[in-house]
């Protein structure tokens, strides 16, 4: 049993260790428009490294306030870590990808769409990751409104789309916080990087920081394991 990092509701996972041999056998996903090959380290913002998409909507400075983030300033100062505040309006997770990519909150919009284009190709693949009974079409377009929460099927998409590690810092049992890795779902030869989330409070997402910005060459956090383990027991 794991606590669901969306809603913080215990989910059990079912998929066979056969079912995760199949799909990786058979992945033959294309680097699109080699993405991944343009990232640097997480820490230094991308704001040159690509083109700004169109469709840009202003920052909303509006993140959850809580008791939390004095916890959470503590837990993070002991790795020379810091929480990077996030508008807080259901696009948190686009959000804090796009100030990873572009060093702004303000093209949320495109990566949303790109995400969830990419999750559209491979419906087989994404399924795996969809809770209950909702079908990955039903699913896919759900996600393409504005203000839905992303899902753990939108960190693996995201992941394996921009060819990073994603570590995501989550509260499980007794609200306590630890650190997981979103790996890309396909082979990635390049030279992968990463991204630091927190899943702050169970309900939003926050960009993690190294306290200097601009240290290259900051080591990822020690985590607990691949949150794939979790899917295939």
């Amino acid at each position: 049993m794991i606590p669901s990092i969306i809603s913080g509701c215990p989910i059990r996972y079912l998929s066979s260790l056969s079912e995760r041999k199949n799909i990786f056998s058979k992945l033959n996903i294309s680097n699109t428009d080699d993405f991944g090959k343009s990232f640097e380290n997480t820490s230094k913002p991308k704001t040159k490294l690509i083109e700004s998409p169109g469709g840009a909507t202003d920052n909303i400075n509006t993140p959850p306030h809580d008791t939390i983030y004095a916890f959470l300033e503590k837990v993070l100062s002991k790795s020379r870590r810091k929480i990077d505040l996030i508008s807080g309006d259901g696009n948190c997770f686009f959000r804090s990808l796009s100030k990873e990519v572009f060093g702004s909150e303000r093209f949320h919009k495109w990566i949303r769409k790109q995400v969830v284009d990419y999750m559209k190709q491979r419906p087989a693949l994404f399924s795996l990751f969809i809770d209950g009974t909702e079908t990955i079409d039903d699913h896919v377009e759900k996600m393409r409104s504005d203000k839905v929460w992303a899902t753990t099927a939108e960190i693996f998409a995201a992941a394996t789309f921009l060819g990073m590690d994603i570590y995501l810092l989550t509260p499980v049992i007794n609200q306590q916080y630890e650190w997981f890795r979103f790996r890309p779902l396909r082979e990635v030869k390049h030279r992968r990087f990463y991204v630091t989330l927190c899943h702050t409070g169970a309900e939003h997402f926050d960009r993690v920081v190294p306290t200097d910005n601009f240290d290259k060459d900051f080591p990822p956090p020690i985590c607990r394991g691949s949150f794939l383990d979790y899917f295939f027991y």
